[in-house]
């Protein structure tokens, strides 16, 4: 009966200590976030070829998650938008976001005067023009990034449109058809996330001479990428062990009953 109960409460300790380091180990590892670095831009292409058309470009600065390699291209999402780029434009222009990022907005946020009386809005997919809305009836209020090519250039918008009743949608605004400085990609403000990441610490780290660390990228695939924190991790294993021999003596030694006096 003594014996059943070592063993029961050994069990409980190695439950606790598996429940505990699967939360450390969660938490240990990388969020699948990387931004474009600055003073680039990526294009997202609709499907994992060269030829693909390039549905929209991340401002320089601004992040996106990564979803899985397909193909030697990098599948994407960046403010519901899905799309891939080809590994070497990933491994040159992306970074990984750490944990200094925070929870910064993928996008800018502005307020839009255009300088047509009716403005054309382009649908986010095929890019073709609607009928002109009158401007007092369009809202912009976010940019996401950009397409450009011959034309010029068009921005990806959240524009809440009223008539009746306020609708909210994601399309195009062609630059040329507005006076907003935001609508030139050389405007568009540093991500707050961005501005975080290289900020040094308050404290000398990092280099050794209070400078930003240094931030060596990586370009493997996140989900196999190890957990930093891997001297805790021995030490309970090695933990784990123990207890685990403990708990085989204790099953496997011989019960020696003790004999009662005459």
């Amino acid at each position: 009966m003594k014996k059943v109960i070592i063993i029961t409460l050994l069990m409980i300790i190695l439950s606790t200590l598996f429940i505990g380091s699967g939360v450390c180990f969660a938490d240990e590892s990388p969020a699948n976030y990387y931004y474009v670095e600055k003073g680039s831009e990526l294009g997202i292409r609709i499907s994992a070829s060269d030829e693909a058309m390039i549905a929209l470009y991340i401002p320089s600065t601004y992040a996106f998650e990564y979803v899985e390699k397909v193909d030697g291209f990098v599948k994407i999402r960046y403010n519901g938008y899905e799309g891939y780029v080809s590994d070497a434009n990933f491994n040159q222009y992306c970074k990984p976001v750490t944990s200094k990022w925070g929870d910064s907005p993928y996008f800018h946020t502005i307020t839009a005067n255009v300088n047509v009386d009716q403005l054309p809005l382009y649908d986010k997919n095929t890019r073709s023009a609607s009928s002109p809305i009158p401007k007092s009836m369009v809202s912009i209020g976010k940019i996401y990034g950009y397409y450009h090519n011959e034309n010029g250039y068009f921005f990806l918008v959240e524009a809440t449109v009223t008539v009746l009743t306020a609708s909210t949608e994601t399309c195009y605004i062609k630059a040329s058809d507005t006076t907003l400085a935001d609508f030139n990609k050389d405007s568009i403000p540093e991500n707050a996330g961005y501005t975080a990441e290289i900020t040094p610490d308050p404290t000398p780290s990092g280099n050794g001479d209070g400078s930003t660390p240094t931030i060596n990228p990586d370009t493997s695939d996140p989900s196999t990428t190890p957990a930093t924190n891997n001297f805790e991790r021995y030490v309970l294993i090695a933990v784990i062990a123990v207890l685990c021999v403990v708990i085989i003596i204790l099953i496997f030694a011989p019960n020696k009953s003790k004999r009662k006096p005459q």
